[in-house]
């Protein structure tokens, strides 16, 4: 299907905004002081990027990169154009990495050297700690993930035999596990909560990779969790399809160790376990805790149990649900692509498209993929493109002369044309300068960009998200400033530091959607006369 650029459709838009944005200040006219009379007004409209454009390098939105792998295209010879990049990288480590001597031993060196080698790219790095993969961690024929001083711990773990493999799977609800795990947990966040460079730390120490499942476990060694109709009563919360051993008891105690371990920075939780989605979302750290959703293009992000008809949880509109649809109102929804298409090929990126869009995915990541094909890479390209955040200015009102006074009357229009919004600290500023391009006057906006975001209802997989759009009325200063030519500029600079935070990042002003970025990563949106 070829689908049509919405370059015409933009262009209406923002002349649309522009009539709405110059009314808005005509309406508030009579607010200017009597000593600063506006002779004439000018109008500017954004030249918006379509999204056939290459993407838009920004934190936290789009395609990131993971487990070491690099971002699809992976390169030229694929016959596809190189990804423009990402500011988001992250990985996972086995617990025997982390702790192979014992008890009180630790050795970061994997996740150091990691950390080390995103800000090498200017990325920002995330991880989570697997206690048990089925994948992975095979010495020999033991597959195990956990220190061997922990398998040696009674009560920590249990040994299961499976196609001539022995597994080391931890006793989930076992008192040895958990106190061994909240020690682990603790001494990650004294590391690694204060550091800038570490972006979100991932719900750590339950299921399978550490994805709040026991699938293989149940399945394939024969130790599924309890029944429907036994899960309340044996796990304290209501488990439909097997897949669930630990306890709400236990999860508590996990949960309040991730939560006081890191409190400065993001958590990010697998949604597959409905009591620890719960218990985050009912949480109150600095940051809400936001949510990872794999296996896209086959499972919706809210997985089965938060999206399906026949969800126990859905039948009887648990608040869980609609608490889980909502939290990437307040905190990134981060995926990643399913390694099969059970339904086809054409299926698989269709799903993950409207999927991207409907449930308003943030970031990403494309290291299991089943790479697209000729006819399906523009699916592939724009799920990537419509993740997160995607401002612009499309329009705005300035005065073209003005009589000196004391402020200066603007107008100026945001829209997000992404499907989610920007979660860090990012501060809208702007800047008046004068004809050397010296900045005499800075404005710093009230505008809230995390609260421009659509609700989407979107079916067409031809067609682009639904767009939302703010307005920003403010007043720039302009006593004493000598009579000439000035011109206005917006920029929306990256703020995101944490409190007693090390290893500073600092990241350039935001890319917007649209044509003429500055060497100091502003916008030209206005040129202004001031008359004596």
């Amino acid at each position: 299907m070829k689908r049509a650029r919405p370059s015409a459709v933009m262009a209406t838009l923002a002349l649309l905004m522009v009539t709405s944005c110059l009314w808005l200040i005509l309406r508030d006219d009579h607010k200017t002081n009597a000593s600063s009379t506006v002779h004439s007004w000018r109008t500017f409209a954004g030249a918006v990027m379509p999204f056939w454009a290459p993407d838009l390098v920004n934190p936290k939105r789009g395609q990131y990169q993971d487990l070491g792998i690099s971002l699809f295209p992976h390169s030229a010879a694929s016959g596809y154009t190189e990804w423009p990049g990402t500011y988001d990288a992250g990985d996972r480590f086995l617990w025997s990495q982390i702790q192979p001597t014992g008890p009180d031993a630790y050795d970061f060196t994997a996740i150091d050297k990691e950390i080390a080698a995103a800000q090498a790219h200017n990325q920002r790095f995330h991880f989570r700690i697997m206690s048990f993969a089925s994948c992975c961690g095979d010495s020999g024929k033991t597959v195990i993930a956990v220190p061997a001083w922990l398998r040696a711990t009674p009560g920590a773990t249990t040994v299961y035999y499976f196609e001539g493999k022995k597994y080391v799977v931890p006793n989930w609800n076992g008192d040895a596990y958990l106190t061994a795990l909240e020690h682990l947990i603790g001494a990650l966040g004294a590391r690694y909560d204060h550091d800038e460079r570490v972006e979100w730390f991932e719900f750590s120490g339950y299921g399978d990779w550490s994805e709040n499942h026991i699938g293989f476990i149940a399945e394939n060694l024969g130790a599924p969790g309890p029944s429907p109709e036994n899960s309340i009563a044996q796990l304290g919360y209501y488990s439909q399809y097997d897949d669930q051993s630990i306890t709400k008891a236990s999860i508590t105690r996990m949960v309040d160790a991730t939560l006081a371990a890191f409190p400065d920075t993001q958590i990010i939780v697998a949604d597959d376990n409905p009591e620890i989605t719960r218990q985050f979302l009912t949480a109150s750290p600095r940051r809400p805790v936001g949510i990872r959703a794999d296996c896209l293009g086959v499972y919706a992000p809210p997985q089965l149990w938060g999206a399906s008809t026949d969800s126990w949880y859905v039948r009887h509109h648990d608040p869980v649900v609609t608490a889980l649809l909502e939290r990437w109102r307040t905190a990134p929804v981060v995926t990643e692509w399913c390694n099969y298409q059970p339904d086809g090929v054409t299926a698989y990126f269709q799903q993950a498209i409207e999927d991207t869009v409907n449930y308003h995915v943030s970031l990403v990541a494309s290291n299991v993929m089943a790479a697209p094909r000729p006819d399906t890479y523009d699916m592939w390209a724009r799920t990537n493109k419509y993740a997160g955040y995607r401002y612009a200015i499309t329009s705005a009102a300035v005065p073209a002369s003005i009589t000196r006074g004391p402020a200066l009357p603007i107008a100026v229009c945001w829209t997000n044309f992404g499907t989610a919004p920007s979660y860090d600290n990012w501060q809208v500023v702007y800047e008046l300068r004068n004809s050397d391009n010296t900045v005499v006057k800075t404005v710093q906006s009230a505008l809230g960009l995390r609260n421009i975001a659509a609700e989407q209802n979107y079916t067409d997989a031809a067609r682009d998200p639904t767009s939302a759009t703010n307005d920003d009325s403010f007043s720039v200063p302009i006593s004493g400033l000598p009579a000439g030519s000035y011109v206005l500029a917006a920029k929306v600079v990256w703020n995101e530091h944490k409190p007693s935070g090390i290893n500073t990042v600092n990241y350039p002003p935001m890319t917007l959607a649209q044509a003429g970025r500055d060497t100091d990563g502003g916008y030209l949106i206005g040129q202004i006369q001031l008359t004596g």
